[in-house]
């Protein structure tokens, strides 16, 4: 895990090298860690939150609560032409989780989550989206993630993962040492430490 002083160096440069900067917020753990490196950079910068209409009720009770406490300006994107997550499993099936070669979950990523972030990144312009992304999330991500900034080819802009070799332990380290706030969400499942 690299130092908060030089993820913070980091930021500031990827920052100051793109016009139009966006951090995108699941409102997660990940994305809220994230999202609070970069306000310490840049204080007014973006939000992007994919809205896939199924969201668990204490997220979007959360996203309400932290886009008020620290004065946010959150751009919520929506799936586009009527497509829902039972329009998708009524046309393609359920989808199997995070397992490769699903058509349905192949489908519901695109529909619900890719399609409008595509979209909404070219009406913004954004030139640099920075995330939560780790490379403890999924084995893909651990073999194929190999820099923390990157230039991606579908999304045409640059990412900028600043916590990507963090665990999630040294995520909630970072929680508790600087008493963010987090999804109560976390509290009634078995991944919350506490």
């Amino acid at each position: 895990m690299k130092p908060i002083d030089a993820i913070l160096q980091d930021m500031e440069t990827y920052i100051k090298r793109h016009k139009n900067p966006v951090v995108a917020c699941s409102f997660g753990k990940d994305s809220v860690v994230a999202l609070h490196l970069a306000r310490q950079v840049k204080r007014d910068i973006a939000v992007a939150f994919n809205n896939t209409l199924v969201e668990n009720p204490d997220t979007l009770i959360f996203k309400r609560r932290l886009t008020a406490e620290w004065d946010l300006k959150v751009i919520e994107m929506k799936p586009l032409d009527g497509w829902t997550f039972w329009k998708v499993v009524n046309r393609y099936g359920f989808p199997l989780g995070q397992r490769r070669g699903s058509m349905a979950t192949g489908k519901c990523c695109y529909y619900l989550k890719k399609a409008p972030m595509h979209r909404t990144l070219k009406e913004h312009g954004w030139d640099l989206v920075i995330d939560g992304m780790t490379i403890y999330e999924s084995r893909q991500r651990y073999l194929n993630l190999k820099e923390p900034y990157r230039y991606n080819q579908g999304w045409r802009c640059y990412k900028y993962s600043p916590i990507w070799d963090w665990t999630p332990g040294d995520v909630w380290d970072y929680i508790e040492k600087y008493n963010l706030p987090y999804n109560s969400y976390y509290d009634k499942t078995l991944e919350h430490p506490g």
